[in-house]
Parts: structure tokens; sequence; C-alpha cells
């Protein structure tokens, strides 16, 4: 093991340090200004597609004709898909939670979340990676609400309920600040649950976009997310890789992404 004795650069130190790797600058300004907002740690990232190789590992170099608003764009690119992407995912979260809340309410009660009956016993479960876990839905639950309570009791929902009613102990399952189902149920957990990891290129942006898309097609068959999203694509088209991001030659043809639900 060795010990890090790397000295902090200043913006400029910075600079003349990715010049000697390759990197061509027209605006050293304005590239300060970007380290100073962002930081040289977080745009690294955004370098490493525009980095010599060899044998299979990235070097320090730049390939030829590499500049940094190549580096700065493809930032920029990013940050603008999350934003869509995390858009469309607390859209979609919403709508699953109502639908959660709203069918299991009318089924079993308002307070269902109290009714151990109808969850699942506790079941031992082996994970992909080997480890086995215990799933225990009901008490999960339970030991979150009452998180929820303690964490939140001076929420004027939360109040409210105490000061109306003392039956049951706990607010209904559509309280809001009990914040139930989102605790239990994260966008990655259902892909994992409709999916088939056997056809699946999981690991490709693609294939979570396609899911993403399929979602709110249902949840919301207006969503713009599709237009939005290709239009961000098309106006990116000369600085990212839609190869390496998973996506196939004429993509945008399949029935998931025509203007047709």
């Amino acid at each position: 093991m060795n010990t890090y004795n790397k000295a902090p650069l200043t913006y400029t130190e910075q600079i003349e340090l990715l010049k000697s790797r390759g990197l061509i600058f027209s605006d050293e300004r304005r590239a300060q200004r970007h380290l100073a907002n962002i930081s040289y740690y977080r745009l690294s990232a955004y370098m490493l597609p525009y980095k010599q190789s060899e044998n299979g590992i990235i070097l320090d170099t730049f390939r030829d004709g590499i500049t940094w608003e190549m580096i700065y764009n493809l930032y920029v690119f990013d940050r603008k898909l999350r934003i869509l992407v995390f858009d469309a995912i607390e859209r979609l979260e919403i709508a699953i939670r109502t639908q959660i809340i709203y069918q299991l309410s009318h089924k079993y009660g308002s307070h269902w979340q109290d009714r151990q009956d109808i969850f699942n016993p506790p079941a031992l479960v082996t994970l992909r990676n080997g480890k086995t876990v215990t799933i225990d839905v009901y008490n999960d639950i339970q030991k979150h609400i009452k998180e929820q309570l303690h964490n939140n009791k001076a929420e004027v929902f939360i109040q409210h309920y105490r000061d109306k009613y003392d039956k049951p102990e706990n607010p209904p399952s559509w309280n809001r600040d009990l914040n139930i189902v989102p605790e239990k149920l994260s966008f990655s957990k259902t892909l994992d649950w409709i999916s088939n990891p056997d056809t699946a290129k999981r690991s490709k942006l693609y294939y979570f976009l396609c899911m993403l898309n399929y979602m709110l097609q249902t949840a919301n068959p207006t969503s713009p997310f599709k237009k939005k999203l290709k239009a961000l694509l098309t106006e990116n088209e000369d600085i990212i890789s839609l190869n390496a991001m998973g996506f196939f030659e004429n993509w945008e043809n399949e029935i998931i992404w025509n203007n047709k639900k």
C-alpha cells in the first residue's frame, strides 16, 4: 500500500496539468470558472471517454484533438439527462404509490398497513450475489411507521390525527407524512421485479430508459418524456455514443419510442 501525498492544485495548476496530458483549451478563464463551480474531481469522470488506453487500461493522456469544451459539453448533457430521468422517476413513483394505497385501502381498509394477516410471513431469500436475507415486509413497514411518527410528530397531518383520534394508533395509509410505500418500493426494485436478467442488457442505459418510458406510458400516456429524450439525444449526437449506452440502430422506430402509444 502507498501513502497518498498529492498536494491540492490551484485552478491554474489543474489546467496546466491537463494541458501537459494533451487536453486543448480555447478559453482558459472560462475553464477556470467551470473548475471553480463544478470541481476537477467531478469533471474527471467525463474525461475518461476521451483518454488513451493501453491493454484495456485507461491512461492519463488524452487522445489527439480532445478539447475542454468536449468534456464540459458531455457533463452538461449528463446533467440534463439526469434532470429528465429524475423528474420521470418522481412522477412514476408518485403514481405507483397512489395506486398501491388506493387499491389496498379499498380492499383491506384505511389501515391495511397494520393488518399482519394480509402480508406474507417472513421468508429467507437468496440474492443474486449469493447472500441470504430475511424478507419481512409487515415488520419492516411497522418499523418505518414508528420512525416516521417519531421524526415527523410535528407534521400537520400526523398532529391532526393524534389530536382527533386515539384509535387506531397509527394514521391511515394515505397520510402523506407516513410515506409508507416509497420507503419499501424503489424504482430500481420495480425493474428487478418485472425484468428478465437472462435476456435484458441490464447494465446499459437504454434498457433502463425503455423500462422507464414503458411504465410512464401506462401511468401517463401523454407524458412528454420520450419526446424530450429524443430531442436531447439529437441535440448532443456529436458528443455522445449511443452504442455505448446500449442504443441500437433505428431504435427510435421501435413501437415504444414512436409517437403512437
